[in-house]
């Protein structure tokens, strides 16, 4: 009843949703396909490209979609980005216009009320609502947001908790809290962690972008992005653009997170407390991965370690880091920007 396709930025989570939208309007048409939207939300922008390759792009913002009713397929799809961080209230107000045909003026602004006239729409129909970039309403920075990331926390259990015959399809550089707990991935919620991509298909990625350089080129710039395919392509188009493709000539230069590249991560990090940069500093100059203790040994002291814990679970939740075996690492394409930014101080 409720999935969600959770990375870093550039890691294709807009684009996987979309495939999967795109796969389920097929069904609708009875195979035939129907063409998505090719006006991709400003947001997206790394992963609508790589979603353009694939022939299908993220359904522009109040997209939606009638499909056939058949078993296994969906009466209505639903796309929604959450880049302007609309209020919780406005969200559901919005889904029940388009489920219900139904006038904004009629409708109710107390989220009780509208929580039940949803979940009356999605018990008689099947429907796909997908939220793009649910990070913008899960992180907070001050109370107001606060509130509004827990009526958001709120409404995701709710389509685990309540009797339903729909599914809500979540992408999020950040991970919810209450799927952070194992007791809630049960058979009605399932979350998938993108990683970036193996090296033989990050070079075919690069190949197929018209890439002509080696295969230690290749591998280069598999390192250096981590296998992400979003970054991958906005690579591809600076080096066509401005060393005519030539990957050598690039990789001299040792500019590998510049301008639109380097933004995608360092927006994800710009909203770190100190504490969180403290830890990923330690991380990244730490030879080998820690363990919690000897990272906790490694930080400014003194410091209060209830609030360590909480970071090095912000930092999880945000894929920012990555605990393996009990030892803590920074997240591989992060470790990579940090360096190159480190490097050029």
């Amino acid at each position: 009843q409720l999935a969600a396709i959770l990375g870093l930025g550039g890691q294709g989570k807009s684009t996987l949703a979309a495939c999967f939208v795109q796969e389920q309007l097929s069904v609708g048409e009875g195979g035939q396909g129907a063409r998505l939207p090719t006006r991709l939300p400003s947001d997206q922008a790394g992963d609508g490209d790589l979603c353009h390759r694939n022939g299908a792009r993220p359904p522009s913002q109040g997209e939606q979609h009638d499909t056939t009713d058949t078993e296994n397929g969906f009466t209505q799809i639903i796309w929604r980005s959450l880049k302007q961080k609309p209020s919780c209230i406005a969200l559901l107000q919005d889904w029940i216009q388009q489920l219900n045909d139904q006038r904004p003026t009629d409708l109710p602004t107390n989220f009780d009320q509208l929580i039940t006239m949803l979940f009356a729409s999605l018990e008689q129909q099947r429907c796909l609502l997908v939220l793009d970039g649910a990070e913008a309403v899960l992180q907070h920075t001050n109370r107001e947001e606060q509130v509004s990331a827990d009526a958001y926390e709120h409404l995701f259990s709710l389509f685990i908790e309540r009797q339903h015959r729909s599914c809500l399809l979540l992408t999020s550089r950040f991970c919810p809290t209450m799927l952070s707990h194992t007791k809630k991935r049960n058979q009605l919620a399932h979350v998938l962690a993108l990683e970036g991509l193996s090296l033989e298909d990050s070079k075919e990625l690069l190949q197929a972008e018209g890439l002509a350089a080696n295969s230690t080129g290749l591998q280069t710039l598999h390192q250096q992005y981590a296998g992400s395919p979003g970054l991958l392509s906005q690579a591809v188009e600076l080096i066509h653009s401005l060393f005519d493709g030539d990957v050598g000539a690039f990789a001299q230069e040792e500019i590998y997170f510049v301008g639109n590249i380097g933004s995608t991560i360092a927006d994800q990090i710009a909203h770190l407390s100190a504490l969180e940069c403290q830890v990923l500093h330690a991380l990244v100059t730490a030879v080998q991965p820690l363990l919690r203790q000897t990272l906790w040994a490694n930080l400014p002291q003194p410091m209060n370690k209830q609030a360590y814990y909480e970071a090095l679970q912000r930092l999880q939740r945000a894929h920012l880091i990555q605990q393996i075996e009990g030892h803590f690492s920074v997240a591989p394409l992060l470790a990579t920007y940090l360096a190159e930014r480190a490097h050029q101080q």
